[in-house]
């Protein structure tokens, strides 16, 4: 679905739409203008999307989580304990 409005302030950490834009434009993350100037942010583009089971670096019951929807984690190694 959709980031709420307090979500992207939160990603962007700014409040007004013109600086979300410019920092979304920064990050990569595609976005749509309302007309009220608002941002429309899609949650598909924030989340990771794919995950595998390579373990680079993580610990024996972590695996490695890959974020190709996010630009600025690439070359982030994330663990995530397994359940």
């Amino acid at each position: 679905m959709f980031l709420s409005d307090t979500q992207v302030r939160e990603l962007t950490k700014r409040q007004r739409p013109a600086a979300q834009a410019r920092v979304l434009v920064h990050l990569g993350i595609p976005f749509l203008r309302r007309p009220d100037g608002t941002l429309v942010v899609l949650a598909i583009h924030v989340q990771p999307k794919a995950t595998t089971s390579l373990n680079y670096g993580c610990e024996n019951d972590q695996t490695f989580i890959a974020a190709p929807h996010a630009p600025q984690a690439r070359g982030v190694l994330l663990c995530r304990q397994e359940s």
